[in-house]
């Protein structure tokens, strides 16, 4: 049966009280086929820039490291790679971006970009970057005007309100510190992540308009394959707006506005979401994305399962987050991963190596696009504070970025090293990625639990057409031997079998 198409109209931004400019409009949510679900399938790789590859003796990350690494992304299998931002920015991590338009000259020009882009695609990577609009830098030019100049026309485009205003909880305290922080005298401006990242206003149609321009402009002008949408459920913040204001099913209008704009220049331009939040929650971005990232199963998933020797809790977990994607479009693309920039590194929690390869095992075998965050595959390890989970890759070579000294990966084996070494958790990695590819039931199949009768035992099956797989993963430290389907299966410890 074919899915109906979903129309809303934007009449909420009556009750905001904006500018005259904002109309109500008209928006629709787009589905993807089973075709373009299945062309934008593949395992994704996340750079924080940074810290990869210095091409330029400079000791930071830059574009043309990646590039001139293409050829190792390649060697371990990774169809797909995700940039932290480069936009010009005066912080080392830019989430907070001063000019949308500029590549920070740290990392490279937009000529470097754009063959990074064209190299990437001759290996059939494809190339996604950050987008973080959910706020600027307090340094860009518009957040400049408006402390300088009392009636800046840039006013209406960040979240101003009156000091007085009680319609609005002013006293909200969010991410650690206020979200409303003093302008001036009489007024208060919004910044859920710091004071130094006020929030932009979505409620202005000249802000949506802006940042659906500046998203088509890198489309059609490096042919990027899309983006990571940070902060995705806060372009209408918790306490932004007053009560009257649905804040979740405003921030998916306006990114089914985006995405209907990003597919008039790439109509197979791919959308991630950073969607921090429960499953069910997530599950309602997937009217507007083609992929959220699994939270639900980073943070309470596969690590503690590995940890607590126990497939229980994954068992019940996972069909459930299925259940509520399904809910909202059968060609979901669901985006697990192990850890990211914002998380203590796996390795971390995970101390032994067959702990870490079987984590990498449940990674790669579930449904979706898996994301490995840079130096997992070596075992990089890191805690936060963030830059500590940032640290530069390991790679042995020439390429060594040198923006922060090692505090938790000097003893860490380098890329070379465990390329040579057959036992490496690199190259556990690189003979999972290659399964999964060469597997049409790992790469694209549906999900079905399968019963084991025991606790420490994970299993499920894979099944894309006629291809049909079974996978089993033991989660203790002994040796087992199981039933399933009249089949004995005999399992060494923290091991992965694939029948």
């Amino acid at each position: 049966m074919k899915r109906k198409i979903i129309v809303f109209l934007l009449s909420s931004f009556i009750l905001i009280g904006c500018t005259s400019e904002t109309k109500p409009k008209e928006v629709s949510f787009y589905e993807n086929t089973e075709e373009t679900k299945l062309k934008k399938s593949g395992t994704y790789y996340e750079i924080f820039v940074r810290s990869y590859a210095d091409s330029d003796g400079d000791g930071i990350g830059d574009l043309n490291g990646i590039r001139e690494n293409l050829k190792e992304l390649s060697e371990l299998g990774v169809e797909g790679i995700w940039l932290t931002p480069i936009f010009q920015s005066p912080s080392y991590h830019k989430y907070d971006v001063t000019d949308y338009y500029k590549i920070d000259k740290e990392y490279g020009t937009i000529e470097d970009l754009k063959n990074l882009v064209k190299e990437a695609h001759d290996k059939k990577i494809k190339v996604i970057i950050d987008m973080p609009i959910n706020h600027t830098s307090h340094q860009h030019s518009w957040f400049k005007d408006v402390l300088k100049n009392k009636d800046s026309q840039y006013k209406s485009y960040y979240r101003i309100t009156d000091k007085d205003n009680k319609k609005i909880n002013t006293k909200s305290i969010e991410m650690g510190h206020k979200s409303w922080n003093k302008l001036n005298d009489q007024e208060l401006y919004y910044a859920l992540f710091s004071e130094s990242m006020p929030d932009l206003n979505f409620s202005n149609q000249k802000v949506r308009d802006e940042m659906k321009k500046i998203g088509q402009y890198w489309l059609k002008e490096t042919g990027l394959d899309g983006y990571r949408l940070d902060a995705a459920a806060h372009i209408y913040g918790k306490a932004e707006y007053s009560s009257e204001i649905d804040s979740s099913k405003e921030n998916i209008n306006w990114w089914a506005e985006y995405r209907e704009a990003m597919r008039k220049t790439n109509k197979d331009v791919y959308l991630v979401g950073e969607v921090w939040m429960n499953s069910n929650i997530v599950s309602q971005y997937y009217k507007v994305f083609d992929s959220n990232f699994n939270f639900d199963l980073s943070e309470n998933g596969i690590t503690k399962a590995i940890l607590m020797q126990s497939a229980g809790g994954l068992s019940t977990k996972i069909p459930l987050i299925y259940d509520s994607y399904k809910q909202e479009t059968k060609n979901y693309i669901d985006a697990p991963f192990l850890s990211n920039h914002d998380q203590n590194r796996i390795a971390q929690t995970l101390e032994s190596l067959s702990q870490q390869k079987l984590a990498a095992s449940i990674l790669l075998t579930l449904p979706g696009n898996p994301f490995i965050y840079y130096g997992e595959e070596l075992g990089m390890k890191g805690q936060k504070p963030d830059e500590n989970i940032r640290e530069g890759y390991v790679w042995g070579n020439k390429y060594q970025t040198k923006w922060q000294a090692s505090l938790y990966n000097k003893q860490t084996t380098s890329l070379l090293a465990q390329k040579k070494n057959a036992q490496s958790l690199y190259n556990h990695y690189k003979k999972m990625i290659q399964l999964r590819k060469s597997n049409s039931a790992l790469k694209y199949g549906d999900f079905l639990i399968a019963e084991t009768k025991d606790d420490q035992v994970l299993a499920f099956y894979r099944q894309y057409k006629d291809k049909k797989s079974l996978v089993v993963h033991n989660l203790s430290d002994k040796e087992k031997s199981i039933e399933i389907d009249n089949k004995n299966i005999k399992l060494s410890a923290y091991s992965t079998h694939i029948l």
